[in-house]
């Protein structure tokens, strides 16, 4: 029987940088684990048999507790700083480095780094805000602070010093102004290359994680391949979205997918569409995704992309099922007409790239969000009603501001009780029987022609029919 180990990434977005201390612990495993699983010990018992399934079928790997993660490093390190020093710590090993991490947990119980955004004069809402921040999962994997092209094109880094990603220890992370001067000011020295495969579950209960678990011992022991008449790979495209339908086809074309799979089983999806004549193409590419046709897609594919517009909790698109559409959004991924797990136990791998579809948590300072003293903030601005007589409210606090605020510095913690905050908890952790084995999204607000080379660099690199297929590697 083939064996394939899936990790199950969530794309990011930028950022590294450089400072370096020691802590003496001992890690268990350290040298021989592939795999590392980062989660706390109230997930040990449930996080338990997917460690156990992947040391027994070739994938080494290793449990930490976040509460021992915590104790093993001192100041001036803070809890997310201390993760990256244990992934560091395991990918710095010699002989078999760790190539994978999983955390799991949401970012209530799992911290995640932000980035730092200046807003200049002249951009949208300067007047109103001038520091912003962004979780970006790429923290945990940027792990080493210079890499180098080699002639070959590939990237290894050309030093294991520790990126701390406040190069200037001013206590703000992979500043970045709200432009494209990325080259010309970069203090943090942010290089941007991945050293690890980084992926979250982001689960907020032991059920949660026993559902995503259960679903990925299922897949790996008894995924086989479908048959040729399934469709192994299904793009969509949103009809909100400008040129969705071309850089689907660029992602068809480019990715080599038919050449793997053979072009009868790649289809392209319209979600939006009410009818074939509103296509473009006419159909001869691609036709309506609508509810049965969509559903049909998620049983047998596996593969499912998605470009268009989107939000935390869905996409930007619809599926005719008259008399009512249907949204595509977290109350369907749980619905009665989401599908179960086809027989042989297989999900598809979902890639959504619109936009903040993969965000953790809010993003300062937009949305509700925790400060570093664990008050609560939520700013409001252009709000008839919420601003009727100051520009800036934060509706949590009663503080109003007539000019630019600077909001207070915000927790590496998301707000418990708001959680779920992104779609992929419904994909992966609601359901043990439905929704998805792998969710890729992004984490802000992004251009999607980023999000189509993405997708065609990591169909280019997946192929199911290979022996030890990792997702993780693509």
């Amino acid at each position: 029987m083939q064996k394939r180990h899936f990790l199950l990434p969530f794309v990011t977005a930028l950022a590294i940088s450089a400072t370096a201390c020691a802590a003496p612990h001992k890690f268990p495993m350290v040298g021989k684990a592939r795999l590392l699983v980062i989660g706390p010990k109230q997930f040990a018992d449930a996080i338990g048999p997917l460690v156990e399934h992947k040391n027994r079928t070739g994938m080494p790997a290793v449990f930490v507790s976040f509460e021992d993660i915590k104790s093993a490093w001192g100041a001036p390190d803070d809890d997310p700083a201390k993760i990256k020093r244990t992934i560091w710590r395991y990918a710095t090993t010699k002989g078999t480095p760790v190539k994978y991490v999983m955390l799991v947990g949401d970012m209530s119980l799992i911290p995640c780094r932000r980035r730092t955004i200046e807003n200049l004069p002249g951009n949208p809402d300067a007047k109103i805000w001038r520091w912003g921040y962004q979780s970006a999962e790429l923290y945990y994997s940027n792990l080493f602070t210079r890499h180098q092209v080699n002639a070959n094109g590939t990237v290894t880094p050309a030093s294991t010093e520790f990126s701390s990603w406040d190069k200037n220890g001013n206590g703000l992370f992979n500043e970045q102004h709200w432009a494209s001067d990325t080259v010309k000011f970069n203090p943090d020295q942010v290089d941007g290359c991945p050293d690890v495969a980084i992926a979250r579950v982001p689960a907020h209960t032991p059920l949660e994680v026993s559902s995503f678990v259960g679903k990925i011992i299922r897949y790996e022991n008894g995924g086989k391949l479908s048959s040729n008449s399934d469709k192994a790979v299904t793009l969509c495209f949103g009809r909100t979205y400008e040129d969705s339908f071309e850089m689907t086809k660029d992602i068809r074309d480019q990715s080599g997918i038919e050449k793997t799979f053979s072009p009868t089983r790649v289809s392209m999806l319209g979600l939006g569409y009410d009818k074939e004549t509103d296509l473009p193409g006419r159909g001869s590419e691609c036709q309506v995704g609508d509810l049965a046709t969509f559903k049909s897609a998620l049983q047998n594919s596996l593969w499912v992309g998605y470009l268009g517009h989107g939000s935390a909790l869905s996409w930007d698109a619809r599926l005719p099922n008259p008399p009512q559409s249907q949204r595509i959004n977290s109350a369907y991924v749980l619905s009665s007409d989401m599908p179960d797990a086809a027989n042989n136990g297989r999900l598809p791998i979902v890639f959504g790239y619109g936009c903040e579809t993969g965000r953790h948590s809010g993003a300062p300072p937009s949305d509700e969000y925790l400060d570093v003293d664990n008050k609560k903030h939520w700013f409001w601005w252009r709000n008839a009603d919420r601003n009727k007589e100051h520009p800036v409210v934060d509706i949590d606090t009663g503080q109003f501001w007539d000019s630019q605020v600077v909001i207070p510095t915000p927790s590496t913690y998301d707000i418990p009780e708001n959680q779920p905050r992104n779609f992929a908890t419904s994909w992966l952790c609601a359901s043990s029987g439905k929704g998805a084995i792998a969710y890729f999204g992004e984490e802000l607000v992004c251009q999607n022609d980023m999000g189509r080379d993405l997708e065609i660099r990591v169909l280019q690199n997946f192929n199911p029919k290979k022996k030890d297929c990792i997702l993780g590697d693509a």
